[in-house]
């Protein structure tokens, strides 16, 4: 009878001690895939923010740029402009400085509004990447939290 005993005791053990070793592996296989996810996350986080980095940059190099040629555009008007009120024969030199002031007034206020859509225009651009940052951050959130949940669910159910 002892000996019939020593098998029923040693086999649960050898079972248990088998479930055990299972439990740790797929413990341990968990574990290394929520590291490379969270790695391959962390990759992938980083090269995006590297991304929109760069694009915001050229944005603003090319808001930079707009800004210069809009500055070209209306300068060059306004020197049209002068040259042909002044070289206007049928005027006094009275009307010509009225029609000149006129003029450029109105080239001036059109310019400002011209630059004032273009300002819009780039803070809606910066508005933009600064709301896919955030969703970009709240998305790896969401996937850290749902690999750290999906991992702690599995562990548990081979324990």
């Amino acid at each position: 009878m002892k000996t019939t005993e020593r098998k029923t005791l040693s086999y649960p053990l050898s079972l248990m001690e088998v479930k055990k070793e299972i439990s740790n592996r797929i413990d341990d296989f968990l574990l290394e895939n929520e590291i490379t996810i969270a790695d391959k996350i962390k990759t992938l986080e980083s090269d995006s923010l590297q991304v929109l980095g760069k694009a915001a940059l050229q944005e603003e190099q090319n808001f930079d740029e707009v800004s210069e040629k809009v500055d070209i555009i209306f300068n060059n008007m306004r020197y049209k402009v002068m040259a042909k009120i002044m070289s206007d024969g049928d005027l006094t030199e009275a009307q010509k400085e009225i029609k000149l002031q006129e003029s450029l007034l109105d080239i001036y206020q059109l310019q400002n509004s011209v630059e004032e859509m273009i300002l819009r225009i780039s803070i809606q651009l910066e508005d933009m990447n600064n709301d896919t940052k955030s969703y970009l951050q709240k998305s790896t959130d969401v996937g850290r939290e749902f690999v750290s949940n999906i991992t702690t669910l599995t562990s548990s159910i081979f324990k």
